[in-house]
């Protein structure tokens, strides 16, 4: 081999090694390019991660705000229920004491009407009785006048006749 071929093939390798490192430059610079897009992709998702996780927090709060009202809520609605239940064991109880306060009415009722059918009959029989006193005063005072009157007949007959 002569120095000229030596030195063409030694400037082929040169060239062929500067267009490698050409290519290796590029294929470089491409992989940095692709690395800084990636970055810039992870960025992306990183941000919409934590766009997502602040979202996320904001609903997780938005439910416990929402779940500490339900409970109050709950509280409330219970203990409503437990004053109506309370409320409906009041009115049967106070309904079982109407019915006792009716029944024992109707028995006073009743026993009221006896007493004043009694109490008619009394009246009843008290006129009556009234009636016949009447009556038999009626035939004394009667008796009585025809006596007064024939004793005082008698007397001034009596007395006439003495005169006489």
């Amino acid at each position: 081999m002569t120095v000229e071929e030596f030195e063409k093939v030694m400037q082929l390798v040169a060239d062929q090694q500067l267009k490698r490192e050409a290519e290796i430059q590029k294929l470089s610079d491409l992989s940095e390019a692709r690395h800084a897009r990636m970055e810039a992709e992870i960025q992306k998702l990183s941000d919409l991660s934590e766009v997502r996780h602040a979202r996320i927090e904001t609903q997780i709060q938005k439910l416990f705000e929402s779940h500490t009202q339900s409970e109050k809520r709950i509280s409330e609605l219970e203990q409503a229920i437990v004053a109506g239940v309370n409320l409906v064991n009041n009115l049967h109880e106070r309904m079982g004491e109407l019915a006792k306060a009716q029944r024992e009415l109707a028995e006073a009722q009743k026993k009221a009407e006896v007493e004043m059918a009694e109490f008619r009959a009394k009246i009843a029989e008290s006129h009556a009785r009234h009636d016949e006193t009447n009556e038999r005063l009626d035939i004394f005072i009667g008796v009585l006048e025809r006596y007064i009157s024939e004793s005082e007949n008698g007397k001034r007959n009596g007395k006439r006749t003495d005169k006489n």
